[in-house]
């Protein structure tokens, strides 16, 4: 067995109609890429710029300050950072990121706490191979991860069945983490059999669903810890040309000098004829093994090292390893330093499910946090010291901590839009208990993750870290109690009621027989609005006037179950406006969003429900806005 591959080898959404309900279902499994922005503007109502009075841009939905925020930028540690959607909008001063708060922007002080990128993990196989050692369901394998901090993962062996798989879970809105692919061209054994070009039905950086995407091609050149090549040099030169010539980024696999010798001489061969090859980023993909000379070549080439920083650790006293080290060139095993000494962006990856262990105290296995501890100690699994000699490569908190977001987002072209805490980049950060890069090395692994934000979104918040909770809840508080309008009277002209009944709705589109007054009409049964299309999309409620609202109800209608996210806001007969609560997190038909102020709004003329992310076409079983009129 290979050293570091181990494991390889509802009820209906909406009752339309008996002939429209199939159609309907099939439409709402379809994947709907994730909005990088805001809904778009539409005619009538509260369509087009929906901003305060005098201020220039949307406020912020989060605004984090003090604690530390280390970017991974130069700008290094600032003092604010503010999200909006599912992008970062303002990084730096805390007074400058002031500006960018409105009345519904939630301000978390961070006190001690630390903010970092979004944790990337460049190379495992937890989802692909999670019946090996894990035995659970990939749902839990899925938010497990989350909880540690990872908000993109690398699987490196994404078969048609695995791509499926992923697919699949998306379209549950079970996998809210984003996945890079890479697509085996050979077999992970002794023969390395080819494959063949299944892969030739995908495309490089196809978008297969809204966290899937398809990221380069995976090449297997030996086995046995390298014992066995599994390629003669002309014919890994012609399939790594080959394959680079059709736009594949290639990810290729070596433990060894020796397999190391030949993916080196393979690129150099391609450089000659294809120049271009030095900004492929190919990676080299558990690194293990590197002499002084190779590292100068993998840099003038342009290749990127992925190394597992927990293995000089969790490896030592393994009979096999000590053999490989005893027959590889001295001071050549695990030369992280000299990696990061010669420039090169090394990304960071655990290999998980490989040599799993259940960890009795501190962060988990395979988590970051247990992950930055061993690059800087080498300690491995289960606390056992490594080999003193070992220590000579031991890297800094902070290299791990590069090693772990941007390097690891650099090795899948993806540094522009992840990786980092910059303006424009997607809000995926983990707020971490203490910094990381302040506290002694012993301390790292006792750091907490207490939140997980994954595209603007809290995927997951540790019990007791409610400040960093989203705004409003999910589960339904119960009932409303509303007092009924008298007999004949629509809409209450005194004491509390319902306002939404018998008012004027308009919306962003509606399917044909399910317009928006479909969801003001008291019934959550069959009837719904449907907007017949998938976010971004809107409703609106006119009350005719001026009101002051207590509460509101909005009755979820989706099918499948999964991922939402959805944003109320008020304006007053002036027209002026102002976001009141976003929502976001998983629902399911049925679901009952109950928002209720601190204090009621008041002066409200119009309220519009926007859906900005959901897994089926944009619905609303039903709308009740509670309040009273002057």
């Amino acid at each position: 067995m290979d050293l570091l591959e181990r494991s390889i080898d509802r009820r209906t959404f909406l009752v339309l109609s008996a002939l429209a309900a199939p159609s309907l279902l099939a439409a709402c499994r379809s994947a709907v890429p994730e909005q990088s922005g805001g809904p778009s503007a539409s005619a009538g109502g509260l369509a087009g710029p929906l901003r305060s009075a005098g201020q220039p841009t949307p406020p912020a939905d989060w605004i984090f300050t003090g604690g530390r925020i280390l970017t991974v930028e130069p700008a290094g540690t600032v003092g604010g950072l503010a999200v909006r959607s599912d992008r970062i909008v303002a990084v730096g001063p805390a007074a400058d990121i002031a500006a960018h708060a409105g009345p519904a922007t939630r301000i978390v002080d961070l006190g001690e706490r630390a903010i970092v990128p979004g944790f990337i993990d460049a190379h495992q196989h937890r989802i692909g191979d999670r019946g090996a050692q894990i035995h659970k369901p990939a749902a839990d394998i899925i938010e497990a991860a989350i909880e540690q901090g990872w908000t993109t993962v690398d699987e490196l062996y994404a078969d048609d069945g695995l791509l499926g798989l992923l697919r699949d879970l998306d379209s549950a809105g079970n996998l809210r983490l984003r996945v890079n692919a890479y697509l085996p061209i050979n077999e992970n054994s002794p023969e390395g059999r080819s494959l063949g070009d299944w892969y030739g039905s995908y495309q490089p950086g196809q978008v297969l669903s809204p966290h899937v995407r398809v990221a380069g091609l995976k090449v297997f050149t030996d086995y046995d810890n390298a014992t066995i090549l599994l390629w003669k040099q002309k014919d890994l030169d012609e399939a790594l040309l080959r394959a680079h010539r059709q736009g594949w980024q290639l990810a290729v696999k070596t433990v060894s000098t020796r397999s190391l010798a030949m993916i080196v001489r393979a690129f150099q061969s391609i450089a000659a004829v294809e120049p271009g090859i030095v900004t492929a980023r190919g990676r080299l993909e558990h690194e293990l093994f590197a002499t002084g000379e190779q590292i100068a070549a993998i840099k003038r080439l342009g290749l990127i090292p992925i190394i597992n920083a927990n293995n000089p650790g969790q490896l030592v006293g393994e009979a096999d390893v000590d053999a490989l080290i005893a027959r590889e060139p001295k001071g050549s095993y695990a030369p992280w330093r000299s990696l990061f000494a010669a420039g090169l962006p090394a990304a960071g990856c655990t290999g998980f499910p490989s040599y799993f262990v259940v960890e009795p105290r501190g962060a988990p296995f395979g988590s970051p946090m247990h992950l930055i501890y061993q690059a800087v100690t080498r300690v491995g699994n289960l606390g056992r010291k490594p080999y003193p000699w070992l220590m000579d490569q031991a890297i800094t908190a902070e290299q791990a901590l590069r090693a772990y977001t941007i390097n690891a987002a650099r090795a899948a072209f993806e540094d522009e839009t992840k990786g980092s805490l910059a303006a424009g980049k997607l809000a995926d950060l983990v707020v971490l208990s203490a910094d990381p890069l302040s506290v002694a090395a012993e301390r790292i692994n006792e750091i907490d993750v207490l939140a997980t934000m994954i595209g603007g979104e809290m995927a997951f918040v540790r019990d007791g870290a409610g400040d960093l909770a989203p705004r409003s809840a999910l589960a339904s508080p119960g009932p409303v109690a509303v007092t009924p309008p008298p007999p004949g009277q629509s809409t209450p002209t005194a004491g509390i009621g319902n306002l939404a009944a018998g008012a004027a709705a308009r919306a962003s589109a509606s399917l044909a027989g399910s317009g928006p007054e479909k969801a003001i009409d008291g019934d959550t049964d069959t009837n719904a609005w449907n907007a017949g299309s998938g976010p971004p999309q809107w409703i609106e409620v006119d009350l005719g006037g001026p009101a002051t609202i207590e509460a509101i109800r909005l009755v979820v209608a989706q099918y499948p179950n999964g991922a939402t996210r959805h944003r109320i806001i008020g304006a007053k007969p002036s027209g002026k406006a102002s976001v009141l609560k976003e929502i976001a997190g998983t629902t399911k038909d049925g679901d009952v969003l109950a928002v209720t102020p601190a204090t009621p709004w008041t002066g409200l003329q119009i309220i519009r429900v926007e859906t900005l992310k959901s897994p089926s076409w944009v619905a609303w079983r039903e709308i009740e806005i509670i309040g009273r009129r002057p």
